[in-house]
């Protein structure tokens, strides 16, 4: 019932889509740099890149609607725009240049209010200025946020981001292709397994046979595949089944992506392989539960007798392709079930807490007295894991950051908000070496003329800038620092142009560790 429910939802969404015929936001520009639910570091992606060539285009309403929500952050998205359309799926337009003049003048007068360069601003209601036709320009591309200059487009129907592409149907008669198959004996189960390769052998219809797989230990599969696709570049298919005696053990859908429910990713790929190989290698199987009983579910095989088994492949269009086994798993004989030994999770003041069967995963190692191993860089966790360290009576917390440690060096992460005096936490998803350091040094920052008004940079070597608390104001009047992650600053934006002559421009700013600075500096305007 759940799949026929899932699929239902993607056919009554995709006919919406089709039925409002929507503009493609670029209509001269259709090459696909980024595909839909790409394996990303931490996330798959949940739209389309396309390439601008780093031009200004204008980004078009694809249907009539109004403005959901703008923001403007230094990561991520960079400016976006969330637009929703009367059919209630809302388009998502990020790494924006600027906003369309009338959106513009409303996020200008909220960074003024604000005092910073990051807003987000969300609308309920409809108001005149919000409504946008369909072709009518809302925004023009840039390169604001992270990336190289791209348009990102995503679609979303409420908090489940869909395929775009779907909305914009092409004719598709290539089938999946399956590069890799494995299997993974329950015994040799950890988060690096890769299992036993098969040799595949293709027939004239573009389906695989393989030979026959026994065990006396419970089974569960690996694939490697990808959809050649209509689009200038690979996508993930749409579905992928394990299927013994034509019943259906395991089904994965990875076109979709729900941003309510676990950042899974590492659940569903073998980081290791995606890391030192470049192609996802995907696990057809769910790790087990604590405690699992006598055998494991979701995936794994136990108890069939020369059954035939089929792994199938299923792109957007409906094309398939498959791969034909006999299988026999007797687990008859085996003496006891398979328990999981819980991981050490907490170790001299340091503890990670978070769900209780990905902790298991998760063993803590002293390396010093302020930094801990938690597993290898190469484990991934299926959700985000907190890694806490309590404060000695006589340890001052002021300066203090959380870091990874990698072949590169430190890089400075962002803590756990709102924590008590006495403990310091950070967020964490994979392995790897994680410490804590004090740094008291504050930012740097380098003031200049820019035509006529000003520009900065400001730099933090250590822990990085936090931008929420860059501020400025030039001659006692708010202005907007334009703080970009990747480029260590901007423009300083003012209301009117400022006049020749002499400013006093007053500058704030703090890192990561807290520690912060103001500046005071007259410069004079030609």
């Amino acid at each position: 019932m759940a799949r026929i429910l899932t699929l239902l939802f993607i056919f009554l969404t995709a006919g919406a889509l089709k039925g409002e015929e929507l503009l493609w936001p670029l209509p001269d520009h259709t090459y696909l740099t980024g595909g839909y639910a790409d394996s990303r570091y931490d996330h798959f992606h949940g739209g389309v890149d396309i390439r601008t060539g780093g031009e200004h285009l204008a980004v078009l309403a694809p249907a009539d609607g109004k403005i959901e929500r703008l923001a403007v952050t230094p990561s991520g998205y960079g400016k976006v725009v969330y637009f929703r359309m009367k059919n209630d799926t809302t388009a998502v337009f990020g790494h924006l240049d600027r906003f369309a003049p009338r959106l513009e003048s409303i996020v200008r007068d909220s960074q003024l209010v604000a005092g910073t360069y990051r807003v987000d601003l969300i609308y309920e209601q409809r108001s005149d200025d919000l409504e946008f036709k369909r072709g009518e320009t809302l925004a023009y591309t840039g390169e604001t946020g992270r990336g190289a200059p791209h348009l990102h487009f995503e679609l979303r129907k409420e908090a489940v981001q869909i395929d775009p592409l779907a909305a914009y149907p092409r004719e598709d008669t290539q089938p999946p292709v399956i590069t890799e198959l494995r299997y993974i004996e329950l015994q040799d189960l950890n988060l690096r397994s890769i299992g036993t390769k098969l040799s595949l052998v293709k027939d004239s219809d573009g389906n695989y046979s393989t030979s026959a797989v026994r065990s006396n230990e419970p089974v569960a599969f690996l694939i490697s595949c990808y959809d050649p696709g209509p689009w200038n570049r690979h996508a993930v298919p749409s579905a992928i089944r394990v299927i013994v005696d034509s019943d259906t053990v395991y089904e994965t859908f990875p076109t979709e992506i729900d941003l309510l429910g676990p950042k899974d990713i590492y659940a569903k790929l073998v980081w290791k392989q995606l890391v030192e190989r470049d192609h996802d290698v995907r696990r057809l199987f769910t790790f087990p539960e604590i405690p699992i009983g006598k055998f494991p579910t979701k995936g794994w095989i136990t108890e069939v007798w020369d059954e035939q088994a089929e792994i199938e492949v299923e792109d957007r269009a409906g094309n398939k392709t498959s791969v034909q086994l006999k299988l026999s798993v007797d687990t008859s004989d085996r003496i006891s079930g398979f328990y999981l030994e819980k991981g050490i999770n907490s170790i001299s003041q340091f503890s990670l807490t978070g769900n209780e069967e990905v902790v298991s995963w998760a063993t803590l190692e002293m390396v010093s007295e302020h930094e801990v191993n938690v597993g290898d860089p190469l484990d991934g966790f299926s959700d985000r894991l907190v890694l806490t360290y309590s404060l000695l009576s006589d340890e001052d917390p002021e300066g203090l950051y959380w870091y990874k440690k990698s072949s590169k060096g430190r890089s400075a992460l962002w803590t756990v908000p709102n924590e008590p005096d006495s403990i310091m936490s950070c967020y964490l998803q994979r392995g790897g070496v994680f410490g804590l350091a004090r740094d008291t040094t504050p930012p740097k920052l380098l003031l200049s003329r820019d035509g006529r008004g000003f520009k900065f940079d400001l730099r933090d070597a250590e822990t990085g800038i936090d931008d929420s608390t860059v501020r400025c104001t030039i001659d006692g009047i708010t202005a907007i620092p334009e703080y970009e992650y990747e480029e260590n600053g901007g423009a300083i934006w003012t209301r009117n142009t400022l006049t020749a002559g002499e400013h006093t421009i007053v500058f704030t700013a703090a890192n990561r560790a807290g520690v912060a600075k103001e500046w005071t500096v007259s410069m004079t305007l030609p």
